[in-house]
């Protein structure tokens, strides 16, 4: 039902409110002003004023004369388009026929925005249009100035405001929030959807992380949940909320808290006449498949007593099978599928509630109990609910009341039981709604507190009906609430932009709703109070509330209407007074579940059920105060107040321009009572309370020039102020109503009128010269109009003749396209009958062809079965077995060969016998056209001939014949022509006879001497049989001795190796053995020197491969060369390569010994032989330098000094040592080149480098502004957009980086990089097939940086070696992951084994005694320093035990006093070593025995030769 104006919905007299009065002058004549015309659509008309007579006008209106009172008319605004208006407190006459005036204008020109003062106004289109959401238009809007309010270089609209709040939340850090209210149908959905999509846009592109995604696909599961189509509206908000964004600064959103308010219970019961109630019931009964509707128990729509009432079933506008689907995708991202099916019987339960019905019977002493009718179904709503049918049953029609603490159990009636049941089904689905937003608030919550965030506000707007009951009246009140707070943001405001500009506005003082607002909650004498306290009597009712309210409510906004006023009474609201029924107001707001219920509901088997009451309390009966609805809607507004409060607001008003839901259609009577209950126009007027009036100097000086000029007077000047002051005194303005700022001048409202009259007088004396130049323009441009429509004519008609030119063209090509196409359909035709006939002559070859192919086939067979009779002979005749399996071998070898010749033969026969046929048919197809024309030529001939040669040659041949045969000489010659005849014939026969027998006679020769073959053919076959036979054997007899010698060889070759692996083993446990008592030395001199504290201390070396090669006089003597150079100075560091060592100590110098084959040594190029010790510092830096940090990778060096500087030396072939030019080495140290910041002040100031590390190929660096920079191999940096080696040092700004924030370190492995933030997170990036990412089988490279979340607390320490990593936590837990060894007690050796996750080493073996506070890789060990000093370490596993790893953990030994409090490792292939720095332990409850050397000996772990790295998982 469409609202009503004030008057009508409240009952009361029309409002008076106070326009821009008219005032009588002259200068009113000739211009506009806006009468009221009741009758009319527009209710104002605009009219001329002609004359004045006293208290009246006479005005033309649309060519009539009548006459008006001046207290009918309001003004008109002069000079100014309302198309071009985009603020209405920019109007010197904001009344609200200039303000219709403005909207419908630009309505029905499809500018749907407009501002009015710190308000968007929205108008809903009813239709999409074209471009006004497209990404150019929200890229332009991103882009728009902000930094004095809405943006002034492009139109209203929401992205306006949307930018406007990122904005002010980058800039000031302080919280936004937009407040978007309007009626049902205005558009507020949308509106607060755009804004959503504005925000989740980045100036990147749009986003497609997870918590947007879930965010923006919360709308259509709210919206099946919360929305419902109504007479307004098809797709009508049913409830209010809140959303808190959490949004980057250039866009995108990371987190959101969702809140709602007011969902409308009464719509499950009950809906009007051609409306629905929820979304999600229609579209689960159309879209659920047939086995899970049996699962809910669902029937058809117009079974449903909750939804057959209305009679609408399908909406024109909605597609429930598409909406359901996008409902369901989302429900899969909160809910397992269980629960999703649990969800969906909970509302079949809600609707199948509706069908329960009661009659009373005898029962408990009364015969009014009431009792289920259809138990069945209500057997099914139990069963729906995975609840107790019979306690169920007994919570909805039993009332347990306890008294001085006695239970009293009475029967509800009839009429009572279907109030609770349908009590229970509206709470029921009240709570899965809010069950829905808790589901989706856990996946997308963030830290409110911490973080600034943009909130949105989808309310209600005000609302009053003919009717107006509890739902009204808590609208209304929230309505109240925030247009106290909306008044209190625009005075703010604006007490803000006075302040900027020096202004005083200490007389402007500003009246706000807080008399309305007592009538609801002033304390113990507010509505809400004498509400809660009928609810909390027994024997409270709507009359008794009502009949309080009249006696004790002293407010004058709250009255008592006349009549019959039991269940009534008035609110004068701040948009219109309302009158309210109060029947319902006690029953709907003691409405809540009996406790009997809840318990029942809590008990539910169903898992959502058990979900959604899981975190309901039952409340205590005894005491209820402040629990019931009004009591809790006080609570929630109340903290939206101080939501709101807490941030800076902007203001969205939507507004419906029709009841018809069409587009082009303005109703000004449904605008106007919009604009007023959304106080749009109250907006305008709290503006023009303070200086209605605010420009620029220039501006103004600008706007009133003209005015200026006709007065006489004249601005000059460069002082832009001081021109605005001499206007101003030319215009006689007063000076209290206007004020001079610092950049603005301000004008009361006054002194804005004053200025209108005197450009209203301007324009009358002006008129005849305006109408004159008018005149002068509309004929230049008429006659403008004409030349560019007559040029237009001329080019039309030239077009057309080309046009029908082209078109006769192609009539005539097309003519002859068909007569040549009639031609080569005829020749065509001919062409196939050939075709036809070389196909059958084909067709006849071939079957020739396979004709012989089948006969020669049946003579191989039968060939083959002589061959198999002769094999059979020959093995009758004495052939062993063996010589006869070789036979058949050979004979089968025969055949394959054969066969394989034979296909080959057929193959290359086919190929010829293709290549010959293409060429017959093209020499058939030749020669066919040939006999074609030669045939055309000759019948040509003949015809000519037969018309040329007379018949009388014909005749004279054949008389010529006949008288040579009757001539005399012929006849006495007769018998001489019969004997030569005879002769003839008897020759003829005598050369056959010839023929004959020398035919005979070949055939008798050739038989003879095939005969003579065939006997020289079985002697020959046998003996050749028996030789073939003996060399096989031969050779076979000499495969299975070559055979025999390899595999000896082949033991031998094992043993000899595994001789030398024992040998290997055995100097390598020699040459540890002689590394730790070099430590030993170096310890015991150090201990000489005093300086045992200070330094890093070799505690034990444990060698794996023999290191003769690289270090031919000991790794350790290199360590105390360095000392022996620096006898007062400290070990700094210690970091190895692959096959080379640095060494930097306190007086900041830098030593290398090892390999020098890639310029690991810095040297210099001038040698690349290693060093076996150390023998002078590194070449490249100069000494001494303040050392920070040194890192290794597989040959390359990088160091960190102490002024953020980094130098590299060493293997440069994938740019690993970021210098430029690139070469493949560096052979002394050299400074790795950083850009400079881009923006920065000082262009030359280079960037610091806090912390560094160095991978196998590749490195990464962070600066001291927490910029992350790698350089090196692209395919181990792996990062998104890195495709290749990056030569220099590159500033990672991949968003996944960016995003972690604060970093504590870097950690470079072997393809892959670690970071470690601040706060503990653990984050990886690139590519490792040995699980060493962390983040499981299933992903071994990621171009991302992700976290690694199967560490349940933050990361204190991270160590990565080749093979595994380790980390720890706070409270001592150590995760390992990659690949380790495993021990395998059958085979008595070490196998690799793999994880791809973290996983929790169990320290509880081994005696450790202390917590671990740090960890250490080696080559292949795990190193932790314990909280008590202790070094503790392990090589391989045990095999697991109840699916638990369990290291084999032992205990480096140290002197006694001595504990540890920061160690370190090294490892290479050769060999790996452990540093601590010790102190005295004087606080040690018991001292530790002291060891010959400072490690222990151990059984080393040996490796399966005969593992396969493809059989472990």
């Amino acid at each position: 039902m469409p609202p009503k104006k004030a008057a009508e919905g409240g009952g009361a007299k029309k409002v008076e409110r106070k326009y821009s009065a008219v005032e009588l002058g002259d200068y009113l004549v000739g211009s506009p002003v806006f009468i009221r015309e009741p009758s009319k659509e527009e209710k104002y008309v605009k009219a001329i004023v002609k004359s004045i007579s006293g208290t009246q006008l006479t005005v033309d209106v649309d060519g009539s004369t009548k006459t008006v009172e001046v207290a009918d008319c309001l003004n008109a605004n002069v000079g100014i388009d309302p198309v071009t208006v985009v603020d209405l407190a920019k109007l010197p006459h904001a009344n609200e026929a200039c303000a219709l005036e403005v909207m419908r204008e630009r309505y029905v020109r499809d500018q749907i925005y407009t501002y009015a003062g710190r308000l968007l106004v929205a108008m809903n289109p009813f239709k999409l249009i074209p471009g006004l959401y497209e990404p150019a238009t929200l890229t332009k809007y991103q882009n728009a100035d902000t930094s004095r309010g809405f943006p002034t270089d492009v139109p209203p609209h929401t992205y306006a405001v949307a930018q406007t709040a990122m904005d002010m939340l980058k800039t000031t850090k302080e919280n936004q929030s937009c407040v978007v209210s309007g009626e049902s149908g205005a558009g507020k959905t949308e509106t607060a959807r755009q804004l959503m999509q504005y925000f989740a846009t980045s100036k990147a592109g749009t986003g497609g992380a997870r918590i947007q995604e879930i965010i923006l696909g919360a709308n259509p599961l709210l919206e099946a949940i919360g929305n419902a189509k109504t007479l307004r509206n098809n797709n009508s908000s049913r409830f209010g909320r809140f959303v808190s964004l959490d949004v980057a600064p250039t866009g995108g959103i990371h987190g959101g808290i969702i809140s709602n308010y007011m969902l409308e219970l009464s719509r499950i019961e009950f809906q009007g006449q051609g409306e629905r109630s929820y979304h999600i019931f229609y579209q689960m009964i159309k879209g659920l498949q047939p086995d899970e509707k049996q699962k809910c128990a669902l029937k058809d729509a117009p079974d449903y007593e909750f939804l057959n009432k209305s009679g609408c079933y399908e909406v024109e506008t909605v597609n429930d099978l598409k909406e359901f689907a996008d409902v369901r995708q989302q429900l899969k991202l909160l809910f397992s599928p269980e629960e999703e099916i649990d969800y969906f019987k909970c509302l079949s339960a809600v609707i199948l509630a509706g069908n329960i019905k009661y009659k009373n019977t005898q029962a408990m002493g009364t015969d009014k109990a009431g009792k289920v009718v259809n138990e069945d179904d209500f057997q099914t709503i139990a069963t729906l609910l995975g609840a107790d049918g019979s306690a169920l049953n007994e919570a909805v029609t039993i009332n347990v009341v306890e008294v001085q603490g006695n239970v009293i159990k009475s029967p509800l009636s009839a009429e009572q039981a279907t109030v609770m049941i349908r009590s229970m089904a509206k709470e029921l689905y009240n709570t899965l709604f809010d069950y829905i937003v808790k589901s989706v608030n856990k996946q997308i919550q963030f830290d409110a507190e911490s973080k600034p965030w943009i909130g949105i506000l989808d309310i209600y707007g005000f609302e009053f009906f003919q009717k107006n009951s509890y739902e009204q009246f808590l609208i209304n009140y929230a309505n109240e609430r925030l247009q106290q707070f909306f008044i209190q943001q625009v005075f703010q405001a604006e007490k803000v932009e006075y302040e900027a500009e020096g202004i005083d506005h200490s007389m402007i003082v500003y009246s706000d709703n807080a008399t309305v607002l007592e009538v609801f909650d002033k304390p113990k004498a507010g509505i809400f109070a004498y509400l809660e306290e009928q609810c909390l009597i027994q024997t409270g009712s709507s009359e008794s509330f009502t009949s309080a309210c009249h006696k004790n409510v002293k407010n004058p906004c709250f009255q008592i209407p006349k009549g019959d006023a039991r269940f009534l009474f008035l609110i004068v609201h701040t948009a219109a007074p309302v009158t309210y029924d109060t029947t319902e107001f006690v029953p709907k707001n003691k409405m809540r579940l009996p406790n009997e219920l809840l318990v029942v509901f809590k008990s539910a088997k169903n898992l959502c059920m058990k979900n959604a009451f899981e975190e309901i309390e039952i409340p205590d009966t005894k005491n209820m105060r402040g629990k019931f609805v009004g009591s809790k809607f006080q609570k929630s507004m109340t903290g939206l107040m101080t939501t709101l409060k807490s941030s800076h607001a902007h203001f969205g008003r939507c507004i419906k321009p029709n009841q018809v839901k069409k587009p082009q259609v303005f109703e000004t009577e449904t605008t106007l009572g919009q604009m007023i209950s959304l106080s749009v126009l109250e907006a305008v007027a709290i503006i023009h309370k303070g200086f209605a009036y605010r420009a620029t100097f220039q501006d103004f000086v600008d706007d009133n020039n003209v005015l200026m000029s006709v007065l006489g007077a004249k601005v000059e000047g460069s002082n832009m102020k001081e021109a605005c002051v001499a206007m101003l005194d030319r215009l006689a303005i007063p000076k209290e109503e206007f004020q001079l700022g610092n950049t603005k001048i301000f004008l009361r409202k006054t002194g804005w009128l004053m200025i209108d009259k005197h450009f209203r007088t301007v324009m009358a004396n002006l008129k005849p010269l305006i109408l004159k130049l008018q005149s002068i323009y509309r004929a230049y441009k008429a006659r403008t109009l004409f030349l560019s429509f007559s040029r237009r004519v001329t080019r039309v008609q030239s077009l057309m003749r080309r046009y029908q030119l082209r078109k006769s063209a192609l009539q005539k090509k097309l003519g002859c396209r068909i007569f040549a196409g009639s031609i080569f359909v005829g020749m065509f035709c001919q062409l196939q009958q050939r075709r036809e006939r070389a196909a059958l002559t084909i067709q006849r070859i071939f079957r020739g062809y396979r004709t012989r192919k089948q006969c020669q086939k049946d003579l191989r067979q039968v060939k083959a079965r002589m061959l198999m009779k002769k094999a059979a002979a020959i093995g009758y005749a004495g052939i062993g077995g063996l010589r006869w399996k070789a036979f058949m071998i050979s004979h089968r070898k025969i055949r394959a060969a054969i066969k394989i010749q034979s296909n080959w033969r057929r193959h290359a026969a086919q190929k010829v016998a293709k290549k010959l046929r293409y060429e017959r048919l093209r020499n058939n197809a030749a020669t066919d056209i040939q006999r074609v024309w030669r045939g055309y030529l000759g019948r040509l001939r003949v015809q000519l001939m037969r018309l040329l040669t007379p018949y009388a040659v014909t005749i004279q041949r054949f008389w010529r014949g006949y008288r040579t045969r009757q001539s005399a000489m012929y006849r006495s010659h007769a018998k001489l022509f019969d004997r030569i005849r005879r002769g003839f014939v008897e020759d003829r026969a005598r050369v056959v006879i010839q023929s004959c027998m020398r035919r005979f006679i070949v055939l008798s020769r050739l038989q003879n001497v095939t005969q003579a073959a065939y006997s020289m053919q079985k002697f020959a076959q046998a003996k050749l049989l028996r030789v073939y036979v003996s060399n096989l054997h031969a050779a076979t007899l000499t495969i299975q001795a070559w055979w025999r010698g390899n595999r000896v060889r082949r033991i031998l070759q094992e043993e000899k190796l595994k001789l030398v692996l024992a040998g290997h083993l055995m100097r390598a446990e020699k040459q540890t053995l002689q590394e730790c008592q070099q430590a030993v030395v170096l310890l015991r001199e150090r201990e000489l020197r005093g300086r045992l504290k200070k330094s890093w201390q070799l505690v034990h070396v444990n060698v794996s491969v023999e290191r003769d090669d690289v270090y031919p006089k000991g790794w350790a003597a290199g360590i105390r060369t360095v000392e022996s150079f620096n006898p007062g100075a400290d070990l700094s560091h210690v970091e190895l390569g692959a096959f080379h060592t640095v060494v930097a100590t306190s007086s900041g110098y830098v030593y290398t010994y090892g390999l020098n084959d890639r310029g690991q040594l810095s040297i210099g190029a001038s040698s690349t032989s290693g060093l076996p010790v150390p023998v002078q510092p590194i070449s490249g830096i100069l000494f001494p330098i303040k050392i920070v940090q040194v890192s290794c990778g597989v040959d390359h060096t990088l160091l960190l000094d102490a002024d953020g500087r980094v130098f590299a030396w060493g293997s440069n072939q994938h740019g690993q040592c970021g210098c430029a030019p690139r070469q493949e080495i560096v052979p002394q140290a050299t400074e790795v080149y950083f850009a400079p910041v881009r923006g920065a002040v000082n262009p030359m100031l280079k960037r610091t480098i806090s912390t560094l590390s160095a991978g196998a190929y590749h490195n990464a660096a962070i600066d001291d502004k927490g910029r992350v920079y790698m350089w090196g191999r692209g395919d181990h940096i792996y990062i998104r957009g890195v495709f290749s080696d990056v030569p220099l040092p590159l500033w990672i700004t991949h968003e996944s980086i960016v995003d972690i924030g604060p970093l504590d370190r870097v950690v470079c492995g072997l393809g892959f990089t670690y970071l470690l933030a601040k706060d503990g997170a653990l984050y990886v990036f690139g590519q490792a097939i040995n699980g060493q990412l962390g983040l499981g089988s299933k992903h071994r490279r990621s171009r991302i940086a992700v976290p690694i979340e199967n560490i349940d607390e933050r990361v204190t320490s991270i160590s990565c070696g080749v093979h595994t990593t380790l980390a720890v936590t706070p409270s001592g837990t150590v995760y390992q992951w990659g690949v380790f060894l495993l021990w395998d007690p059958q085979s008595q050796v070490c196998v690799k084994a793999q994880s791809f996750v973290p996983m929790p080493v169990d320290l509880r073996r081994g005696g450790i005694t202390g917590v671990a506070v740090d960890v250490k890789v080696g080559w292949w060990e795990g190193v932790i320093l314990t909280s008590d000093g202790l070094l503790w370490a392990w090589n391989f596993f045990d095999q697991p035990s109840d699916g638990i790893f369990r290291p084999a953990v032992y205990q480096y030994i140290l002197a006694e006093g001595q504990c540890v409090r920061a160690v370190h490792v090294v490892s290479s292939p050769l060999f790996s070593a452990v540093f601590s720095k010790l102190e005295g332990d004087k606080t040690a409850e018991k001292a530790r025995g002291a060891a010959a050397a400072p490690s222990a000996i151990r059984t080393r772990p040996s490796v399966n030769p005969n593992w396969d790295p493809m059989a472990y998982n």
